[in-house]
Order: C-alpha cells, then sequence, then structure tokens
C-alpha cells in the first residue's frame, strides 16, 4: 500500500467517524437548503458524496454563502469543525482571510462574539478540487454555541462545499448531543388575542393630554443650538410613527380614525414615506402623466389627512426623494439603478430637477382643509432631501450601473484631469454592526482624490437643494439623508443641513439573503437575539453613532422587529435611554389603520402588535413628558479633518467604549475647544458583573441577565429575563415566572408615583401567530401561522407598596375596563387580567 493510498484511507475512516457524531443538519445539503441559512449561494450536483453540494459564485468581491448555528449542551471543552471544499478561480479580497472558507463563531448566550474571530477551519483561493479540511477548537463556559459559514469571505470565483461536520466533546473525549433550542414563545399558557375594530380611534388609555393642540400653535420649528424650538421659543420633542406608501393616503374616515387613535396613544408627529414609490397604491403621483405630476386625488386624500392630525395637536414629517422610478421621464435615458434615484440622484442633473420640480410642487399646493400652501404650514416640521443614501455608495456598496458610473467618471475628469475614479463598498465581515468601507478591487484608482470628489458632490447637492426649497417658501427645517452607516464623511457633509436624521432597526429581516423577495419577509432569516443582552451593538448603541454635538438629532425610523422573540424590550429601552441622551424625535417604522388581531403580523407594522401598542402606555409619557431625566453629561468623540477625507471613514470611538450611551450623552465633534472627555463616566459600568447604570440613577441594563430597571419618581419597572427573581421598586415588587416579560408602572396625572392617585400598570408577555413555528436554529420562521393571535399569560405577581387602598381594572385595547381585578394583601396576580394595561385607582 503506497502513501497516498494509505492517507486516502486514513481520511475516509475519520470523515465517517466523524459523520456517526455529526451535530449539523443537512450536512451535505442532500436535502437541499434545509436549516442552513443560505445567501448568495445555490444547491449544486457537483458533489463529493451524494448528490449535492452548496455552489458558492461571486463575479466581484462579496461575502456570499450559508451558516448555520448549532447549540452547545452542557459540558463541552472541545469542538471539532471539518468539511470538504473545491475552488476554482477563487480570487482573494483586500484581506489575507478574504477567501473560500469554512470558519466559525463561537457565541455567548446573548448570541455575540465571544473571544474574537477564531483560526478558520479552512481556506483556499485559486482551482483546487475536493479537499477534507478540519480544525479543533478549546470550549470556555462561556460559549453556548457555534456558527459555522461556508462561502466566499470577500472574494470571487466559484467554490463548492460537502459534508460538514460538528462534534462535540466532554472532559473524558466522549461525543455530545447538540442542545436542542428553545424561546420565550416555547412556553406558558395562552389565550387568544380579542379582536377589535379598526375604525373607532381608541387605545389602551388616552395620553391626548401629552400633545398641544393644534399642532402649528407655536410657529414654525426651529434650532437652537442642539436642540429644537418652536418659533415662540416654546421647546420641542416628539415621539412619533411613520406611513408607509398607500397609507399615506386613506379615506377620510380612516383619516379622523386614525388622528384619534394616534392622539391617545401619545404620538405628535407622523412622517410619510414612500409616498413616491412606484409599488404604493395609491402614490403621490398621476400615473397617467408618467409619474411627473401629482395626482389631485392622493393629494387631497394627503391633505385631509395633514388637516386631521394637526387638529390633534400632530404634526408631520415630509419626505421628499425615497423610492421614486425617474426610469421613461425626459432626460433620464437609462435606466437607473434600483432603489429609487439612490447615489444617481446625488450627481444626476435631470434627476435632480425632478427632485427639486417635486419638492416645488408639494410647497406651492394649497391645502384646502387647513387654507394654507405647504410652504406656510407650520405643522409641517421638516423635509429630508433623499432617504437611506450616500454619493459614495448604498447598503450593498456602490450601486451605480455602467452608463451612471461613466457620467460620474466624466464629472470627476473635469475636477481631476487624468484621473480615476474609485467607487467604494461595504465589508459587513462575518457579523460586524458597522461594516469599514474599502475601495473595490474591480474599479481602483486615485482614492483620495476619489473621496474628495463624492464630497463634493454631497456638499454641492445639499446646498443646491436647500437653496432652492428656501427659494421656494420652505420654513421648516431641512436634513439631507438618514443612511444609517456611520460614514465619516457623509455624516459631516450633514451635518452642513439644520439638524441630523438617522435611522436603526433591531433585528431587521435579512431580506438580502432571500435575493430581497419582500413577499416572503416574514421567511427572511433574522439574529432573534435581545437587545438588552447586546449593548455593544444594539440601536442605542448605533444610534449614538450619528450624535454631533452642535446639531440636533432625530430618529427617522426605528423598530425592534417582529418575528423577534424578546421584542417586547424594544420601546420601554428607546424611550428610556432616547431620553437619557436628550434625542429631539422618535419615529417608530412603521404603522397602518389595522388594530392588532385583525390582520396577519408584519415585521415593521407595530399597529399589528397588541403587545407593541400597550408598550407606547408607559413609552410616550416617558419620552414627551420628561419622566426619565437627561443626562447632565457629555463624552465627545474627537474628528480630525483625515478621518472623514480618508479610507476607513470610520470612527470606532464608541465601539471601544460601548457603554458610554447607557451612562450619559455622547456626540462628535471637529472642535478640538469642544472635547469632553470620558473621565468618571467609566465607572459606571461594571464589566465583570455586566452592568451599566446611568449618570442620573434612574437606568440600570444588567446586559449579563438581559435586565433593564428604570427607577424614576413618575416610572418604574422592569424589562427582560425576569424569571423566578424578585424586583423591588419604592412603587411595587415584581415576582414573575414568564423567562420574558415587562412589568412597568406609570403615572397617569403626571404626579409622583409617591403621590398619584391613577397610574397605568403595563404588564406584556411575547405574542404570537397561531401555529407559528420556528427552523431548528430559531434564526427565522418555517410557518408564519394564523389567526387568531396568542398571548402568553404573565404567571406571576405586582405587589403595591405605599399604604393605600387600590382598585385594579384590566383595560382592553379601546380603554374600556372590565371587571375589577380584586387583590390579596395588595398583590395583583398578573394571570388574572388577561390583559397588557391596567388602569389602578389609589385611595
Amino acid at each position: 500500500m503506497n502513501l497516498k493510498t494509505f492517507a486516502t484511507i486514513l481520511l475516509s475512516v475519520l470523515f465517517y467517524s466523524s459523520f456517526a457524531q455529526n451535530q449539523l443538519r443537512n450536512p451535505g445539503f442532500e436535502e437541499s437548503e434545509s436549516d442552513w441559512n443560505l445567501w448568495g449561494g445555490e444547491i449544486s450536483l457537483t458533489a463529493k458524496e451524494g448528490k449535492r453540494s452548496l455552489k458558492v459564485f461571486n463575479r466581484e468581491h462579496k461575502w456570499s454563502g450559508a451558516d448555520q448555528i448549532v447549540f452547545m449542551p452542557e459540558g463541552v471543552v472541545e469542538l471539532v469543525v471539518s468539511g470538504w471544499m473545491k475552488v476554482d478561480s477563487v480570487k482573494r479580497g483586500n484581506q489575507p482571510w478574504e477567501q473560500a472558507r469554512i470558519s466559525v463563531e463561537l457565541l455567548n448566550e446573548a448570541g455575540a462574539l465571544e473571544g474574537g474571530y477564531p483560526p478558520v477551519v479552512g481556506q483556499r483561493t485559486g482551482t483546487r478540487d475536493w479537499t477534507f479540511y478540519s480544525n479543533t477548537y478549546p470550549i470556555s463556559t462561556a460559549v453556548r454555541s457555534v456558527k459555522v459559514f461556508v462561502g466566499l469571505g470577500n472574494a470571487s470565483g466559484t467554490a463548492y462545499f460537502d459534508e460538514l461536520t460538528v462534534q462535540f466533546k466532554d472532559k473524558n473525549g466522549d461525543f455530545l448531543d447538540a442542545e436542542l433550542p428553545s424561546g420565550p414563545v416555547d412556553e406558558g399558557n395562552w389565550y387568544a388575542f380579542e379582536v377589535q375594530p379598526a375604525l373607532n380611534g381608541s387605545h389602551y388609555v388616552d395620553w391626548s393630554n401629552l400633545l398641544d393642540a393644534p399642532a402649528g400653535k407655536h410657529g414654525f420649528l426651529q434650532t437652537s443650538g442642539n436642540k429644537v424650538v418652536f418659533e415662540d421659543g416654546t421647546p420641542a420633542k416628539f415621539w412619533g410613527v411613520n406611513l408607509v406608501g398607500g397609507n399615506c393616503f386613506p379615506s377620510k374616515k380612516t383619516a379622523d380614525s386614525l388622528a384619534t387613535r394616534l392622539s391617545k396613544m401619545g404620538c405628535n408627529l407622523v412622517r410619510f414615506h414612500h409616498m413616491d414609490a412606484p409599488w404604493a397604491d395609491p402614490n403621490i403621483f398621476n400615473s397617467g402623466a408618467a409619474a411627473e405630476k401629482l395626482s389631485p386625488e392622493s393629494l387631497d386624500k394627503l391633505d385631509y389627512l395633514i388637516h386631521a392630525l394637526k387638529k390633534k395637536g400632530i404634526y408631520t414629517f415630509l419626505d421628499l426623494l425615497v423610492h421614486r422610478d425617474f426610469n421613461g421621464l425626459e432626460g433620464v435615458e437609462h435606466d437607473l439603478p434600483d432603489l429609487g434615484g439612490k447615489q444617481v440622484g446625488y450627481f444626476h442633473d435631470k434627476v435632480i430637477e425632478y427632485q427639486v420640480d417635486y419638492a416645488q410642487q408639494l410647497l406651492s399646493h394649497k391645502n384646502p382643509y387647513t387654507k394654507l400652501h405647504y410652504y406656510e404650514e407650520p405643522a409641517i416640521i421638516a423635509s429630508e432631501f433623499i432617504n437611506e443614501s450616500s454619493a459614495f455608495l448604498h447598503f450593498g456598496g456602490d450601486i451605480l450601473n455602467e452608463p451612471y458610473r461613466k457620467m460620474a467618471q466624466e464629472k470627476f475628469e473635469k475636477e481631476y484631469p487624468g484621473k480615476k475614479l474609485s467607487s467604494f463598498g461595504l465589508d459587513y465581515g462575518t457579523g460586524n454592526s458597522s461594516p469599514s468601507i474599502n475601495e473595490k478591487d474591480n474599479t481602483r484608482g486615485d482614492v483620495k482624490e476619489s473621496i474628495a470628489f463624492y464630497n463634493n458632490i454631497e456638499r454641492k447637492y445639499y446646498q443646491y437643494m436647500y437653496d432652492q426649497l428656501r427659494e421656494a417658501g420652505a420654513k421648516y427645517l431641512l436634513a439631507g439623508s438618514n443612511f444609517p452607516i456611520p460614514v465619516l464623511a457623509n455624516q459631516y457633509n450633514n451635518t452642513k443641513l439644520d439638524f441630523i436624521i438617522t435611522n436603526e432597526y433591531w433585528d431587521h429581516p435579512q431580506i438580502w439573503k432571500i435575493d430581497n423577495d419582500w413577499s416572503r419577509i416574514l421567511y427572511a432569516p433574522i439574529e432573534n437575539l435581545s437587545m438588552l443582552k447586546n449593548p455593544q451593538k444594539n440601536i442605542m448603541l448605533n444610534i449614538s453613532k450619528f450624535r454631533w454635538a452642535d446639531k440636533p438629532l432625530m430618529v427617522t425610523e426605528y423598530n425592534i422587529c417582529y418575528p423577534n422573540e424578546y421584542a417586547l424590550e424594544g420601546f420601554p429601552f428607546a424611550a428610556a435611554y432616547a431620553s437619557l441622551q436628550g434625542f429631539d424625535g422618535m419615529m417608530e417604522f412603521d404603522f397602518d389603520s389595522t388594530m392588532p388581531g385583525g390582520d396577519e403580523l408584519h415585521p415593521f407594522m407595530m399597529s399589528r402588535l397588541p403587545e407593541q401598542v400597550a408598550q407606547w402606555v408607559v413609552a410616550a409619557p416617558m419620552f414627551l413628558r420628561g419622566d426619565i431625566k437627561q443626562a447632565p453629561g457629555l463624552v465627545t468623540d474627537f474628528i480630525k479633518p483625515e478621518q472623514w477625507q480618508s479610507l476607513p471613514l470610520y470612527s470606532d470611538f464608541l465601539d471601544k467604549n460601548f457603554y458610554l450611551p447607557f451612562v450619559t450623552k455622547v456626540a462628535k465633534t471637529t472642535d478640538s475647544t469642544a472635547v469632553q472627555p470620558i473621565g468618571d463616566f467609566a465607572s459606571f459600568h461594571d464589566a465583570d458583573k455586566k452592568v451599566i447604570k446611568s449618570e442620573t440613577g434612574e437606568l440600570a441594563l444588567d446586559y449579563g441577565a438581559g435586565v433593564m430597571q428604570i427607577r424614576s419618581e413618575n416610572v418604574q419597572g422592569v424589562t427582560g429575563g425576569l424569571k423566578g427573581q424578585k424586583f423591588s421598586f419604592p412603587f411595587m415588587d415584581v415576582e414573575v415566572q414568564n423567562s420574558w416579560a415587562s412589568v412597568l408602572v406609570v403615572s397617569a396625572d403626571g404626579k409622583p408615583l409617591s403621590e398619584s392617585k391613577k397610574v397605568y400598570l403595563v404588564t406584556t408577555t411575547p405574542i404570537k401567530a397561531t401555529g407559528q413555528k420556528y427552523n431548528y436554529s430559531r434564526k427565522g420562521i418555517t410557518d408564519a401561522g394564523k389567526l387568531p393571535l396568542l398571548v402568553q399569560e404573565m404567571e406571576g405577581q405586582v405587589t403595591f407598596k405605599r399604604k393605600a387602598k387600590f382598585r385594579v381594572y384590566p383595560l382592553t385595547i379601546h380603554g374600556d375596563k372590565k371587571a375589577r381585578v380584586r387583590l390579596k394583601d395588595n398583590k395583583l396576580d398578573t394571570s388574572k387580567g388577561k390583559t397588557f394595561v391596567y388602569e389602578v385607582k389609589v385611595r
């Protein structure tokens, strides 16, 4: 027997031995993509064993492939990962590790990377036939799961993967079986959510007293330093929602109901988004006029809705370019890239002209219901020029197609003769929350000049649009773009306008991994992690990266998206820490006229999620009434010119000091005289106990346990992993057996809880659709289920501690009182009410 034959036999023995203990599901892709999160790969008949394998092909350098998470049982000390890989003409990216690869990430209980990126199982460039790779990893007690990735890591070419294995071993070398993961929706008792009529303008409680009706009574919104105020000096703050597409144009009956409902929820701002989208039915344009003139029918509906909102004290934020289709319009000779003129819209003269024309049509239009032109309407607080965009790139990197790349190159050469324009991409790696920007290999050019060119393009565009809208009479605030990628150059250019806007989502469905098929959005992969357990990458950290010391900031879109099992944490968390930061506005994405339980669930539509709607009972007054104090301190990230003028166009200051937004205010500055150091704020973070306390003493985040506590005069309670613990507050004690829940109390009359005669108790638990099912890794759903919605019963008790008599009434989503719940020794059995919200009268 020669050495080659012996080696082949040995590998086969090792392979089949390991396969017998394999904890991966569908390890050879024989069941197509089942149990794998497939993004950019396809099932191939070129197999090492069996009939199928995974094929990954990239024309250009990008991340593509598949991953699977396997959960570890107790006692694992060693992990063995192996598999076969075949490569054809693979070229690596900018970094040595950017190749065809089999790699792993070791994740802790929070789902975050533990201990940095370990060595790869195997990686390869060039061309090579099937090769076996294997690696062994020591496992610490902090590691709870392993993510296996196979694919091209920011590389180009073709790679095949087959017969992958994952093995767990204990200290004796014995094999262990993977743990079957579970989540909050697997436990407890459930009851059907009571469906309510849609058109009645109701809510659990009536917070319309938080609004100052009619909107516009204090004049136009202005800036004063880094805050927004009204024309007469009245301070301003906005807690709002987005209406999207056709929902911006409801019937008059629906508009009246919607305005009433939003006012009762404590919403004082509506952003009109995607009015220009070709898929919106209806949209703002007259489709018979080549999408150029505004539709009189749509305008009439928009006019009436703005009028109805204004009467209730609800302001308007008008988007301009979002998703408009310019193709076919005069002067637009070539099809634009997808996404409605983004990136191209910064430098294409005719497209810019159409943007200005649209804005002028809106501003010059007279609303017959308010008797005011839009340009003289103080109930309109702001517009942005172009949604989620930059001249540099888009979410997937540079999206310019060839005709418009040539147009950009010609403009570039006029400023930099003999130079070549680079295009840029984003490197998301294998889990970065903040991707780095880099030069794309296939367009290598003059980087310094290219950055300067794009900077100049953006500033010229913003200034031109600003001047045109001001000339058209706009008196309200103007912003550039809310592109939520922390590219410093783009951020810096936006600071030259009236205020900063940004967007941020927690667990946005990964639609890009299912070919951007929005009809299957419910089945897109998700992370299904808790924000409370991940302060290193949650929404408040990421929003804070866009805060500049001398500018107001509003968040135009945010959401904690269904089907994330931990979503009930979202609104109390957002309201509490946005208040601590002193943000000027928060706009949830999105809302429609559907009452909870009346339609299928959707990743973004908060209005259909009863536990999310209930959380507004606490969140709205917390933010608008100032129930949570703004931090008095400030830490600044000093940005030098070279940081926004050269790659990587990124600051990692907050990544290195992730705890800061949960302690005090943070912001960027280019003024060296305005630098505010970290100082003593580090002492508010106990890294060993994984606890961060705010400098105000009102907020505490235990990110080890996933628990947020609030202790203020008007709001108290706890959200997150509550099971089996007792939480004590001045007003109440909380003991709950649900693994994920929220118990919060808020003053109804604005008096401190120690004096208030009426309070609202909000007790939220997970919800789900009937028959809803998650996949094995709980990183997506395999069955979206059907109505009715089911609510997890809260098992536990709340003990009221004031020396007083308490009368407790469960509330319906209409605000109607159910039969009084009797207390025993001031203890409320939370399983009795079958509601999320209680009215508590104190005598």
